[in-house]
């Protein structure tokens, strides 16, 4: 069977990293109007944020398919143990040195990050911490912000700075809810697996940063500072 060209995938189509953070704020909206109220704090509104990456991802894989692109073609290479590595230090980069000075800023702004304050009080809340918010989204976030928005975007836009730098706003817009203060730190954080994907052509890296950063600030600091 001869293989499929890979074909154009259209620009707009990077509109669809929003979809899953619409859905989300959509459902919140719609289920009161059923009698149905949902928690919008951890873990409930990670679980229903997830389950729409998971839904959106599909899609997004589905374009791939059908325009003759492979995962390879966004990122799904195997690693070599130096990227990894390498995300590791970037992951010790992120928690040491972009969250303070995110949080210098903040202070001298006077604002607060938003939604994150975490609680594990059961088993439920630790499988959330671990598969929603440190597996399962990552991924799907890495996928989307990453993979997808960069190469795409690469198609039209030549230039690796304005890429890079579309796929950080993009990133950043998802988390207004954090509010001005958790927009300034994850700016400031998203252009470290920017970088990883843009320098290895590599999703893994980025993904084991981002993971590992998740399951420090969802299960480990509730554990051990909120406990």
């Amino acid at each position: 069977m001869k293989p499929q060209n890979k074909r154009f995938i259209p620009i707009y189509s990077l509109l669809l990293v929003f979809l899953a953070s619409i859905l989300t704020s959509l459902t919140y909206r719609t289920l009161p109007y059923f009698g149905i109220h949902l928690e919008k704090k951890f873990p409930i509104g990670f679980v229903v944020y997830v389950i729409f990456v998971c839904l959106v991802v599909a899609i997004v894989v589905s374009i791939l398919k059908t325009r003759g692109w492979k995962m390879s073609d966004i990122g799904f290479k195997r690693p070599n143990k130096n990227m990894m590595l390498i995300g590791l230090l970037f992951l010790a980069i992120g928690m040491f040195v972009i969250f303070p000075i995110s949080m210098l800023i903040n202070k001298a702004l006077h604002v607060e990050m938003k939604g994150i304050d975490y609680t594990i009080k059961n088993v439920a809340d630790v499988l959330v911490a671990v598969l929603a918010c440190s597996v399962i989204g990552p991924l799907g976030e890495e996928i989307l912000f990453r993979g997808f928005l960069i190469k795409v975007a690469q198609q039209k836009i030549t230039n690796k700075w304005v890429v890079g730098i579309l796929a950080l706003l993009f990133f950043a817009v998802i988390h207004i809810p954090f509010g001005i203060a958790g927009m300034i730190f994850i700016t400031l954080w998203a252009i470290l697996p920017i970088f990883l994907f843009m320098y290895y052509d590599n999703i893994y890296p980025g993904y084991l940063m981002h993971a590992l950063g998740n399951l420090w600030a969802f299960l480990f600091v509730p554990l051990l500072f909120r406990g």
